[in-house]
């Protein structure tokens, strides 16, 4: 005998395999409209139930006509009878679907006697139906052990993936105790005025062609004073120089002041180097630090590369979110902006990378180190993009 689920294909992924996540199916048939059965989501579909989830038979695909209940009645009750014939035991899914299938599949169960149930995505709740207990999926159907989703299977889903070739090397290291000490102790500097360590951070920036051994910047005087007077309307010298002493104090950077013809100063490491010469990475690991700690998530990540077609080769098209964290079945796409958000682009992108690679049910939140404009505030709102203020003023 075969354990068969039989649903409406529905163009938001989770809704096509959540009950596979959580049972053992042997077989998943899928009934749908041509619009929504693409060539690109079954073929995702159909290798993430059988790879990930278990499904021993390769599911099949069956389109109905969205406009005609009896031709989608007809379809399924074929399919029934022929599985039912092979001594087959089938459930009926009502997560997600349209209301034609979902007519036609409450007459036939009714008909035929057939189990039904649904998920609530959000809270991974099961709805079972059945008059009789013991035939409900819960009761009758093996349990998937062990089986936890993560941000991969989020995006794999939907036909895409994460590139992890794109990953930078020194975040290997975040959970090292010495690296996020490090990290927290530059963050209780930088984040206390995000415009000043931005320009800070772009005068370090501007210093780095006259690095040598990879973390050491050996310059002359004269450079350094031309540095620092291209940020003078961000900042003055003097606060320079309390940044450089500030993370000399806490270890991460020595220097020497200026003294002689030349400014020398050594980074720690290079995990430092980045998170300084890079304005907006403290707000991201902060970000991705808080997410972590807090137990909420099941998976966090922090510079996520997303693929768009789920094949890493050649020039793709991809998008980097700052960071991504999972709570439950639930996607969170988080965009850090150190400087002040003034116009819309950061929100309809943060948007369409939500919608596109975690579909309905992902939320969307903009981490804010500077802060944002009321305009764009009244947009994020309207997008239901939550915002996070992070700084520490």
């Amino acid at each position: 005998m075969k354990y068969v689920n039989i649903e409406f294909f529905d163009e938001e992924a989770i809704e096509n395999v959540i009950t596979c996540l959580n049972y053992k199916m042997d077989k998943v048939i899928f009934f749908g409209y041509k619009e929504t059965m693409t060539t690109e989501r079954t073929t995702a579909i159909g290798a993430y139930l059988m790879d990930r989830c278990g499904v021993a038979e390769k599911p099949e695909f069956v389109e109905v006509n969205k406009e005609n209940l009896w031709d989608i009645v007809a379809k399924i009750e074929n399919v029934l009878e022929k599985e039912r014939k092979e001594g087959n035991r089938c459930y009926f899914d009502l997560t997600g679907g349209e209301d034609l299938v979902l007519v036609a599949i409450g007459m036939l169960a009714e008909k035929h006697d057939i189990p039904l149930h649904k998920y609530d995505v959000a809270s991974n709740k099961l709805i079972s139906f059945h008059k009789d207990k013991e035939r409900r999926i819960n009761k009758s159907a093996g349990k998937q052990e062990n089986l936890k989703i993560n941000l991969d299977d989020i995006v794999r889903m939907r036909g895409r993936c994460i590139n992890y070739r794109k990953h930078k090397d020194y975040k290997e290291n975040l959970e090292q105790p010495e690296v996020k000490n490090d990290i927290l102790k530059m963050w209780e500097i930088a984040g206390k005025d995000s415009k000043r360590w931005n320009a800070f951070s772009m005068i370090l920036k501007g210093c780095n062609k006259y690095v040598t051994q990879d973390t050491m910047v050996i310059l002359p005087l004269q450079e350094w004073r031309n540095a620092v007077s291209k940020e003078k309307k961000k900042i003055d010298r003097n606060r320079v120089n309390d940044y450089m002493n500030a993370l000399q104090k806490i270890g991460v950077l020595t220097w020497n002041s200026g003294i002689g013809k030349v400014v020398k100063f050594t980074y720690k490491d290079i995990t430092v180097k980045e998170c300084i010469l890079d304005a907006g990475c403290l707000l991201e690991l902060i970000t991705y630090y808080n997410r972590k700690d807090s137990g909420k998530y099941s998976d966090v990540r922090v510079g996520v590369h997303l693929d768009w077609d789920g094949k890493i080769i050649g020039d793709d098209v991809e998008n980097e979110i700052d960071v991504m964290a999972l709570e439950g079945n639930i996607p969170i796409f988080i965009s850090c902006k150190n400087g002040e958000v003034t116009t819309p682009q950061a929100l309809y992108e943060l948007d369409s990378v939500a919608k596109e690679m975690g579909g309905k049910y992902a939320k969307k939140e903009l981490a804010l180190g500077a802060g944002i404009s009321t305009v764009q505030r009244k947009r994020a709102k309207s997008m239901d993009i939550t915002i996070c203020e992070i700084n520490q003023k």
